[in-house]
């Protein structure tokens, strides 16, 4: 028994998955080819699957919604493949299966792109308005350093220091 989507499948005959690579090959001036590069194709699985029993029906008819809907889900069988969607579907009616259905499908693992919105910083086309910048994130930063000589006079510009240390003012009179 395996799930396919959220559909039951009561018999998977056979399992067969490809793990395949796409080799560039180019032609040099002796005619031989070399191949310089490889990269991994989209992995895919091939089942042989029979439904049968009272509801086989309605279990065939989301089959074939699912393989015209292309939605990503997944397959738990003898193997968990996530994000797959259904590349072929090819239903046999026998007359082994009366109340029932066999087909073969061939699942295709695809990766699911993310969304990402960036701000442009550039007037608008349209209004012409200048786009303001986004606050920069600078981390961790030692603090700025302050001047003593400006620290000192702010320090005695204050009315409680001269209040509490007259001899810092300067008639060394309190004000």
């Amino acid at each position: 028994m395996a799930l396919l989507f959220d559909v039951v499948l009561d018999a998977v005959l056979e399992e067969r998955p490809s793990y395949r690579n796409e080799v560039s090959e180019h032609a040099v001036e002796d005619g031989t080819a070399v191949a310089d590069h490889s990269r991994p194709l989209p992995r895919t699985l091939t089942i042989t699957a029979t439904i049968a029993g009272p509801d086989w029906e309605s279990r065939y008819q989301r089959l074939i919604e699912l393989a015209e809907t292309r939605p990503v889900g997944s397959y738990v069988g003898v193997t968990v493949w996530e994000n797959v969607t259904i590349e072929s579907f090819e239903p046999s009616h026998t007359v082994q299966i009366s109340n029932g259905v066999q087909f073969t499908m061939t699942l295709k693992q695809v990766r699911v792109a993310r969304l990402e919105t960036r701000a442009f910083i550039a007037p608008d086309p349209v209004t012409a308005v200048d786009v303001e910048p986004p606050p920069v994130e600078r981390g961790f930063q030692q603090e700025e350093l302050v001047d003593i000589v400006e620290e000192a006079e702010a320090l005695s510009a204050s009315w409680l220091v001269n209040l509490l240390f007259p001899s810092r003012t300067q008639g060394g009179e309190a004000a």
